[in-house]
């Protein structure tokens, strides 16, 4: 006779609660109502140990396995959680799978590489390239290629804020005239600046809309900019001293939620994307200096560097902006 499905859930849970009441950490309450259903696979880069390494388990209890790929100077793995640029010995090259990490191609595109970002669907990288450059990447199921360059013009220093989901439209900073302006660029549209009296600090495109809100550091605000193709305007969504004070990044959730984490905080605060108004205060072990896609609604909290120095095997931190979110960790190990 085999038990009912609901039965087995009743075993197993007594079993988990059982078992964490004596053993490790008996005052630790369990992860939220379904973080135990998600399977989390795939890989990442761990930079405090330089090294790709994968991730397996449920979201909630998940490990990383030891490194496939070490010694990595710079590594971005795309949404797929499979296949990754990275610079190794100076040189960048891609992996379309890590699980068979021997099979490199190098890619003499780019001298040198600072932000890489992906399309939604892994075909598509843009590059920001410490000589101000700006390349699109493609072919990506076979050679990859570039599709499409910008030289940037000065001043810089640029940073890359964000990309839309197909990676065609992106946001960039530059912060060399004094204080950061806003440009825009696509494939087939030079970069431009845009006439909107912002600080960007971070930014999130709004899907399937030609628009993206900026975390503003001059004014501690949040700003809808919508028009970006045609005639950019902007409408302050919020504005506070208390949570928006020195923007690392933000992101939108499909619900409709704002994110945003801000230098030397290890909150990250929860907001009506309309409204504006605080729905939750998330706690986290780190400061984030920026929130990586990892899965649909799941991003990597990645510290600055030079705090991770000072931290020993701090665990790797993931946002879930699934309601109700929560960061959940993951034990990093040696």
């Amino acid at each position: 006779m085999s038990l009912s499905r609901s039965r087995v859930r009743i075993v197993l849970a007594g079993f988990l609660g059982a078992f964490l009441d004596s053993t490790l950490c008996p005052a630790q309450a369990l992860p939220p109502d379904g973080a135990w259903s998600t399977p989390a696979s795939g890989y990442i880069y761990d930079q405090l140990n330089r090294a790709i390494r994968p991730v397996g388990g449920f979201i909630g209890s998940a490990s990383l396995g030891p490194a496939v790929v070490a010694g990595v100077d710079w590594a971005s793995v795309a949404p797929n959680r499979t296949s990754a640029l990275l610079r190794l010995s100076q040189s960048l090259v891609w992996i379309p799978n890590l699980a068979r990490p021997s099979q490199v191609q190098t890619l003499n595109l780019i001298s040198a590489v600072k932000t890489a970002l992906w399309s939604a669907d892994s075909t598509t990288a843009v590059i920001l390239g410490g000589n101000s450059t700006l390349t699109w990447l493609s072919h990506f199921d076979s050679s990859p290629s570039a599709v499409g360059s910008w030289s940037l013009p000065s001043p810089g220093p640029w940073t890359l804020l964000a990309v839309d989901s197909a990676a065609n439209r992106v946001l960039l900073a530059s912060s060399g005239a004094g204080r950061p302006v806003l440009w825009a660029a696509s494939l087939t549209t030079g970069p431009a600046a845009l006439p909107v009296s912002v600080q960007p600090a971070a930014a999130a495109f709004v899907p399937g809309a030609a628009s993206a809100y900026i975390a503003d550091a001059s004014a501690n605000q949040i700003v809808c900019v919508s028009g970006l193709d045609a005639s950019p305007s902007s409408a302050v969504v919020v504005t506070s001293t208390l949570y928006i004070t020195d923007p690392s990044a933000i992101v939108l959730s499909v619900e409709g939620r704002l994110f945003l984490a801000n230098h030397g905080s290890t909150v990250i605060y929860e907001l009506d994307s309309v409204t504006g108004a605080l729905l939750s205060n998330l706690q986290a072990e780190e400061a984030p200096q920026s929130l990586i896609p990892f899965s649909a609604g799941e991003y990597l909290l990645e510290p600055a560097p030079s705090h991770m120095k000072n931290t020993s095997f701090p665990p790797i931190l993931l946002l879930d902006t699934s309601e109700p979110a929560k960061v959940l960790f993951i034990p990093r190990g040696r």
